[in-house]
């Protein structure tokens, strides 16, 4: 047998069955992913807005201003 005229090759199933179940896997691993990502995004937002309340109560105690600061009872 001539080795140059013998390729082997997949059949037209069998890529067909693999991109298939590529795409299956993709479609069940899809929205964990999405929800992952969008749990981060709002963990980084909240840290965010935790961070700027905590300066601008850090730069309100210096100044003096204690009348609407909520964690001093007495206004100061």
């Amino acid at each position: 047998m001539n080795r140059k005229n013998s390729l082997e090759s997949f059949t037209l199933a069998e890529v067909l069955i693999i991109l298939g179940i590529t795409g299956i896997v993709a479609a069940m691993t899809l929205p964990a992913l999405v929800a992952k990502y969008q749990s981060n995004v709002l963990s980084t937002q909240l840290k965010k807005i935790y961070t700027i309340t905590y300066q601008a109560m850090l730069r309100a105690v210096p100044d003096g201003d204690f009348r609407y600061l909520s964690l001093i009872k007495d206004g100061g």
